[in-house]
Formats: C-alpha cells, sequence, structure tokens
C-alpha cells in the first residue's frame, strides 16, 4: 500500500486526462491519500497523475502530483497509524446515531486509518423558551420549532403588545369613564372582543384582559397623531395539536407536560 498527503491544494479529477475530466472536489492541505494507481505522465499538460482515494471521506479520482512548473501537490507519506488513548468504542459505522458498538477499544491499541476523520453534521435543533398560563399559574418550558411548525399552530391574533404605556380604562367612552390601571410597555394584553376595534368614537379601542393588572378594560389601539399604543403580539402562538412541553432544549429530556389544542 501507497499513501499521500497533500501538500498544496489541489483539484481531484473523474479521469487521468485534465482537458477531459469532470472536477470531483479539492483535496485540502494535510488530506491523506491512499494511492490506487502509480503514477502517470499526462502527455498534454506534461504532468504527473495518480489515482487516489481521500480517507476523508472515500472520494476516488485522479490527482497531479507535480506540476509542470514543478509544484508538489503529493508528497509520500507513511500508512496512516493513529493509538488509542482513552477507552472508546468502536462503532459499526461513523453516524452514533444508528452505530453498533463491535467491541471497546483501549489506550495504547493501535489503528490504521481507513477512512476519516468525518465531521458529523446534526440537524438544526431550535427550541422556543415560553410559558402557558393554566388557571391561575404559570408553567414555563421549552417547545421544539420543528415540531410547533409542523402542527400547523399559527401566531395568536388575541394577543397584543403594549408599544408606548397607555391606560386602561373601565368603559369606551374615554370622555365618559374611570382610569382602571397604566398598561406599561412590553405588556401582554389578551382581546375580550372579536375582530376590528371598535371605531364608532373619535378613537380605535378594544376590550382587554391585563395579567399583570388582574383587570378587564377599553385600551385605545392607536391615537389621532399616529402613535400606536398596543399591536399584535409576534411572540404568541394557539397551538393547533398537542406539543410536549420540555423542561430543557433537549430532545432526550423526559417532557414535564403536554399542551393542549387550543393553548
Amino acid at each position: 500500500q501507497e499513501y499521500g498527503v497533500c501538500s498544496k491544494e489541489v483539484t481531484m479529477t473523474s479521469s487521468f486526462t485534465i482537458e477531459n475530466s469532470q472536477r470531483i472536489r479539492k483535496l485540502l492541505i494535510g488530506e491523506n491519500v491512499e494511492i490506487l494507481e502509480g503514477s502517470k505522465e499526462d502527455d498534454e499538460a506534461k504532468v504527473q497523475r495518480v489515482r487516489c482515494r481521500a480517507l476523508k471521506d472515500g472520494s476516488t479520482g485522479w490527482v497531479t502530483v507535480k506540476g509542470n512548473q514543478g509544484t508538489s501537490f503529493l508528497k509520500p507519506k507513511e500508512k496512516p497509524i493513529v493509538r488509542c488513548v482513552a477507552t472508546v468504542d468502536l462503532n459499526d459505522r461513523s453516524d452514533d446515531a444508528v452505530a453498533a458498538p463491535l467491541r471497546q477499544l483501549k489506550p495504547g491499541e493501535l489503528l490504521e486509518l481507513l477512512e476519516g476523520p468525518r465531521h458529523p453534521t446534526f440537524d438544526d435543533q431550535i427550541f422556543l423558551e415560553g410559558s402557558v398560563t393554566e388557571g391561575k399559574s404559570v408553567v414555563e418550558g421549552f417547545v421544539w420549532k420543528e415540531a410547533l411548525e409542523k402542527s400547523k399552530s399559527s401566531g395568536s391574533s388575541r394577543h397584543f403588545v403594549c408599544k408606548s404605556g397607555i391606560a386602561m380604562t373601565d368603559v369606551y367612552d374615554i370622555n365618559n369613564c374611570k382610569v382602571v390601571g397604566k398598561i406599561p410597555v412590553d405588556e401582554v394584553l389578551e382581546a375580550l372582543d372579536e375582530g376590528d376595534p371598535d371605531q364608532s368614537g373619535p378613537l380605535p379601542r378594544r376590550r382587554f384582559r391585563s395579567k399583570a393588572l388582574d383587570k378587564e378594560g377599553w385600551v385605545t389601539i392607536q391615537g389621532n397623531a399616529g402613535t400606536v399604543y398596543v399591536a399584535e403580539s409576534e411572540r404568541h402562538y394557539i397551538l393547533e395539536s398537542p406539543l410536549p412541553l420540555l423542561p430543557a432544549a433537549d430532545l432526550k429530556a423526559s417532557p414535564k407536560g403536554e399542551l393542549k389544542a387550543g393553548q
């Protein structure tokens, strides 16, 4: 067996002649290759070429050993041997999720490198941290974003966020009302009416419930000068189907409960 190491980036191609070859991929500096077919000279390009297998991913093709200007792309290398430095499983495949252990390696064992190192890729696991109200209690946890999207749950149209401090009043008529509380910026309000705000008066207003105040009342949506006081929340969802509520951002964690459709 003959091996080499890439000393300068070079393209691996599908056939011996450079002119009629398709690009497979580029070898990077430091990559190990196994030489499958000895050095031959490309008469047209005037370069030495070898057929080899990249140990990193098993790609096979032709590579230029030395360019026509004397640039060296591949250098001879001894058979790559690695030493085990800690107890570890020897698996039948590279994917840990489906791999089965063949046996356990012990420190000091020598191994011939046949392929690799491979860098496993993982599916994105994005979690949303939030809370849900159950009666008067609030339960916090994590929901896997992909599961939320697959459930076809949509953004809530009944939850609003205060953008500018505004008073909540007991009745719609702003000229004949009593203030029941002050709504601070970022306070979340739940709409109690349906559809568009009441615009029978001089300002568009809706009836809301404030959890912080533990009160219900009327709030102005937008002032006559254009100031927006409350707007639909982009952080609240209405579930269309049940979802597990996790205690941490980890799919392997045991759910702390199940969120129900409609929550």
